[in-house]
């Protein structure tokens, strides 16, 4: 009865770890990437991540989250949420439709200025910026 016990603790033991490992292989970083076209983050080792097409974003502008939402892939109202760093966030509304993205980053302000820039066709439209939240 002890044998099968602790083969039981182990066999627990074994799938939690394989459950954060891959869990940090997904979240352990994220890139952001903005040229005059899109902006495209990925997560992780790459398997998550999204476009947008600057032309369809109306607003960006820095937000603050809660330690509830933490971190991951969340489902906000109007929209998602991607966050691997922190409490800081950028958030996108798109022309047209009202939906939200909120994408995490210790950047917050400089990727917003970056985007309105791009938005207001301020910015130099030849630039290309990568931001490494880790």
């Amino acid at each position: 009865r002890s044998g099968s016990t602790d083969k039981l603790v182990l066999l627990i033991y074994i799938v939690l770890s394989l459950i954060l490992l891959i869990s940090l292989l997904f979240f352990y970083k994220m890139v952001i990437e903005i040229n005059s076209t899109n902006i495209s983050f990925k997560l992780g080792i790459g398997i998550f991540g999204k476009s947008y097409h600057i032309s369809e974003i109306e607003s960006c502008k820095p937000v603050k989250d809660s330690f509830l939402n933490g971190w991951g892939i969340h489902k906000i109202r109007n929209g998602w949420f991607y966050n691997v760093t922190g409490f800081n966030a950028v958030e996108l509304t798109f022309i047209n439709t009202g939906k939200r993205i909120w994408i995490g980053t210790n950047k917050p302000n400089e990727i917003t200025e970056i985007i309105n820039g791009m938005i207001n066709k301020t910015q130099d439209p030849d630039s290309n910026y990568v931001i490494k939240n880790e």
